[in-house]
């Protein structure tokens, strides 16, 4: 997940795996819809603002790239990187996004494994 000043990594592990082994698309598409849902749920708790509309625009979905397909969780908002950057006159939440998102991570490969039947 790259958001531009940040990266989130911790899945190559599980990439690795994937890649080598032989499953079938569902099974695939479903450990990436799940793993995507917990990542798209840690932005959502994440977001201070109340209006609402921040946490409707992040959207998950599954596309298929040249080299295979990937698990996307998008923000429409505009407000998003305020919530993780600060503004000129609040920086409270700084760096709360990518902290929860790290614990999001490493459950969303947890689950993966899991529906994929990597121990």
């Amino acid at each position: 997940y790259n958001m531009d000043n940040f990266k989130i990594e911790g899945l190559d592990e599980l990439i690795d795996f994937v890649e080598g082994m032989e499953i079938s698309e569902q099974k695939e598409r479903r450990a990436l819809r799940a793993s995507g849902e917990i990542i798209k749920k840690s932005m959502e708790d994440s977001i201070v603002e109340d209006s609402g509309y921040s946490k409707k625009s992040i959207k998950q979905s599954i596309k298929r790239l040249d080299d295979g397909l990937y698990s996307v969780v998008e923000v429409g908002s505009w407000y998003y990187p305020f919530e993780e950057y600060g503004t000129s006159q609040n920086k409270a939440n700084v760096g709360k996004i990518e902290r929860n998102l790290q614990n999001a991570i490493e459950d969303a490969v947890e689950e993966s494994k899991r529906i994929l039947g990597f121990k």
